[in-house]
């Protein structure tokens, strides 16, 4: 359809600029300076004569060497000729014109627009038979690859190296498979899938998602997705549960996060490869966290606390400032100490300390032991197998 409408304006170009050239090239040898015939006639513009080219009652009429026009009914230049122009004109040397919608050249001919044809093509109103390929525009068109029917509700396409099925200008549907490998991709509205090497993608619109490679995702809207890759793993169940797992080019897990549920997480845990998080309600109702061996952690804030690293550890409740609590347990390398409240004890390797409420003291190791209420009413102790004592603060013994 583009030569057809290349070649009219083509014809009309030449065609008009023929009697343009014409008139144009007279009025420059009337008016600029040359060797001009000493017995010229100059009547312009009733007549013009220099011996060469003439003209009366210009434009209307002219003649040289080239040609002769009566405008508008005829006009000659060269080979290019024109009658009635612009209703007709032809070119006797390249064998191209027109009269009316009656279009031809060497190569082609046309009536416009029922007729078309050429070398390759042929065009009668809506019927077409081009080179590899014939049809009735809309309905039907056919080729040595494709046969499309009814409007565009479905075609079938057999190429070299896949076959195709489309529906409704692949709207409604567009089945395509490979036949030199097992890809393919198709589309079914509103399912769709597509398989590409390693590469694999369902969906149905608008869903279910789901796409396997090197990086892979899924998902249900609006209750579901997932994704997986080299260096990540993650997993949302909305509104519920979300987790994400990421790893090191090696393929080492760098860190580990879960939460439940994901817009208010009343429980949530991160794990790195030097610190770990365990949460509740973004830590104000328990909160556990270890950093690089160092850990702490409490309830409610100040409920319960504790904390530890390589050597100590230590647990208390109720955990306000930094006071002891009514349980306070502590503990290193090489002592240990507890407050319950009305009973307290501290142990190191020699020695065990207690104190009993009420007014009670007891104490004993490898080589002495100690017992006492109310301080000196009543005191008795040993040390390296000697004995003694107070009561009523009256000593006895060793």
């Amino acid at each position: 359809m583009r030569s057809i409408a290349l070649s009219i304006l083509t014809v009309l170009l030449l065609s008009s600029c023929a009697s343009s050239r014409r008139l144009s090239r007279f009025y420059d040898e009337k008016a600029e300076p040359s060797d001009k015939e000493s017995e010229r006639a100059n009547l312009f513009p009733l007549f013009y004569s220099n011996g060469e080219s003439t003209s009366v009652l210009w434009p209307l009429i002219d003649k040289d060497e080239h040609g002769f026009a009566i405008r508008p009914i005829y006009n000659k230049e060269d080979n290019e000729q024109a009658f009635l122009f612009p209703l007709s004109g032809w070119n006797t040397e390249t064998k191209e014109g027109w009269v009316g919608p009656l279009v031809w050249d060497k190569d082609y001919h046309a009536l416009y627009p029922i007729y078309y044809k050429d070398e390759d093509d042929f065009q009668f109103l809506t019927y077409y038979n081009c080179t590899n390929s014939q049809g009735l525009f809309p309905l039907i068109h056919s080729s040595d690859q494709v046969n499309c029917f009814a409007a565009g509700l479905y075609s079938w396409s057999n190429h070299k190296k896949y076959t195709s099925h489309q529906f409704l200008w692949s709207l409604l549907a567009n089945w395509k498979n490979q036949k030199e490998t097992d890809d393919y991709s198709h589309y079914l509205f509103p399912w769709y899938s597509s398989k590409e090497g390693q590469k694999e993608t369902k969906a149905l619109f608008p869903l279910y998602h789901s796409k396997i490679s090197s990086k892979s995702k899924s998902y249900l809207t609006p209750l579901s997705y997932s994704e997986t890759s080299a260096r990540k793993k993650s997993l949302i169940l909305f509104p519920l549960y979300y987790s994400s797992e990421k790893y090191d080019k090696d393929g080492n897990s760098r860190s580990d996060y879960w939460q439940f549920p994901i817009i208010l997480p009343l429980v949530s845990s991160e794990t790195k490869k030097h610190s770990s998080s365990h949460e509740s309600l973004f830590g104000l109702i328990y909160k556990d966290e270890t950093i690089k061996q160092k850990g702490q952690g409490s309830i409610l804030g100040f409920l319960a606390d504790w904390e530890s690293d390589k050597t100590s550890k230590r647990f208390r409740i109720p955990a306000l400032f930094d006071m002891t609590g009514l349980i306070d347990i502590s503990q290193n390398g090489e002592t240990s100490k507890a407050n319950y409240f009305l009973y307290s004890y501290e142990t190191s390797p020699d020695m065990t300390r207690r104190d009993i409420f009420p007014f009670i003291t007891w104490d004993n190791g490898k080589d002495e032991s100690r017992f006492s209420f109310l301080w000196r009413i009543y005191e008795t102790h040993e040390k390296n197998g000697q004995k003694g004592g107070h009561f009523f603060f009256v000593p006895w013994g060793a």
